[in-house]
């Protein structure tokens, strides 16, 4: 299996927005309508085409009738292809927005499958699930935002859709926690993350119940301090910041960098370092920028005098050294986020 996906020109309808693609089992329609989660088609074709380059996805996976789950399914996209590849599966689109499962079914009854094969199902992660069903394959591009924005954004669909719990971890760590238990043997779960959602503590869940049996799936080349070097997951801007989209949600992830010294979100100084450029409420001169050096360095700049700290226990410590490299950036860079997917294998002896 090589190439996966052609798209083809979006055809607008009343409240849905339509996607054809071309594959090697001929044509998907996915309808995405008002107030569900769509991932988008880029999207769906680097998490499948990543799935096949790691060998996940092969003609050896369709054998003996696999059963799948896509988690947070929104309009069902990643289990909808997969099921175009090899209608011998089974698919389970879970999802617990209403909207979102009865998007997923239409789009089930608009490519003619077979209902009995592939079904949508209302859950709130996997507690709605007959308690025996186990699954060769579970895979989720799932939500990362937190739901913490102002009241003006709340009762936004488009909004909420992607919004799970006041870190944006719900149903992260709901797959990390109970995918075992869902899982057959030797069965996998390829999931997305993010920086926005705290990669250290991801990855800590992962240890704790997969041991060493997970791995991340994506990575980049960088330069950091003049040096190559390979960076697990992907840098992706948030483009459409400021008014749009994410802009709502970026002081949230810059206080929770500022409170642990963890990167929710991030810009690139000239040396390849993360850096968050952070303004105080009420305050024009005075900004804050973690390092990635030891300690969780900052700079803090404030009536025109630059002053360095670490971050400890939520406090500022002063530090004294002179071992520092000034932050540059370009000032018109966008906010960006590391997404990652991850992938997880049960090793137990029984499923």
């Amino acid at each position: 299996m090589n190439d996966l996906i052609e798209t083809k020109d979006v055809t607008l309808l009343t409240d849905t927005k339509q996607t054809s693609f071309e594959t090697m089992n001929g044509q998907l329609l996915v309808d995405s309508m008002t107030g569900v989660w769509d991932v988008g088609n880029s999207s769906a074709v680097e998490f499948i085409n990543l799935l096949m380059s790691h060998g996940i996805i092969t003609p050896e996976f369709f054998k003996n009738d696999p059963k799948v789950l896509d988690l947070g399914t929104g309009t069902g996209i990643l289990g909808l292809y997969l099921y175009k590849l090899a209608n011998n599966i089974e698919v389970d689109l879970v999802d617990n927005n209403p909207a979102a499962v009865e998007n997923a079914y239409h789009n089930i009854e608009l490519n003619g499958f077979d209902p009995e094969r592939i079904r949508a199902i209302l859950s709130d992660g996997f507690a709605s699930l007959p308690i025996n069903n186990r699954y060769k394959l579970i895979i989720g591009n799932l939500p990362m935002n937190p739901n913490t924005i102002s009241e003006a954004h709340s009762n936004n669909p488009g909004f909420k859709s992607n919004e799970n719990g006041t870190t944006g971890r719900n149903l992260i760590n709901h797959a990390i926690m109970y995918s075992l238990y869902k899982l057959e043997k030797d069965g996998l779960i390829v999931f997305t993350g993010s920086s926005r959602q705290n990669e250290v503590l991801t990855e800590d869940h992962l240890t704790s119940f997969f041991r060493n049996n997970w791995k991340i799936l994506n990575s980049e080349v960088r330069i950091i301090n003049g040096e190559e070097k390979v960076e697990a997951g992907q840098d992706q801007d948030l483009k459409d910041y400021p008014g749009g989209y994410h802009e709502p949600y970026i002081r949230t992830w810059e206080s929770q960098t500022i409170i642990n010294g963890q990167f929710r979100i991030f810009k690139r100084d000239k040396f390849g370092n993360k850096i968050l450029q952070y303004e105080e409420e009420g305050s024009t001169d005075t900004l804050f920028y973690p390092q990635s050096m030891p300690g969780t360095l900052m700079l803090c700049k404030k009536n025109g005098e630059t002053h360095y700290y670490f971050v400890v226990d939520g406090k500022l410590i002063l530090y004294e050294g002179t071992d520092i490299k000034i932050p540059s950036w370009d000032k018109k860079q966008h906010y960006k986020h590391k997404f990652y997917v991850y992938a997880a294998k049960n090793a137990a002896n029984e499923g």
